[in-house]
């Protein structure tokens, strides 16, 4: 499924001292969205970056929003919010 993000938004970050240097926390906050600038809900993805590597520690689903009738014939697999 081709999205977009928008009104992304770092919530937070945080600094953790180790033997071996620095790591970091990142939250960002995002809306995917779909066709001209329809966004599907908020979700929330916590990084980790360690010896310069980035992994995905965590994915939250925050918030849904109502999919408009034309998307899900173009998107069957988008999830509706009731």
């Amino acid at each position: 499924m081709p999205w977009q993000l928008e009104q992304d938004q770092i919530t937070n970050t945080k600094m953790i001292y180790t033997t071996k240097g620095l790591d970091f926390i990142v939250k960002l906050k995002v809306q995917p969205f779909v066709g001209a600038h329809d966004p599907l809900g908020t979700d929330l993805f916590t990084f980790k970056i360690k010896d310069g590597k980035i992994t995905l520690e965590k994915y939250e689903h925050l918030e849904s929003f109502p999919i408009r009738p034309h998307f899900k014939k173009y998107y069957p697999n988008l999830k509706p919010s009731y």
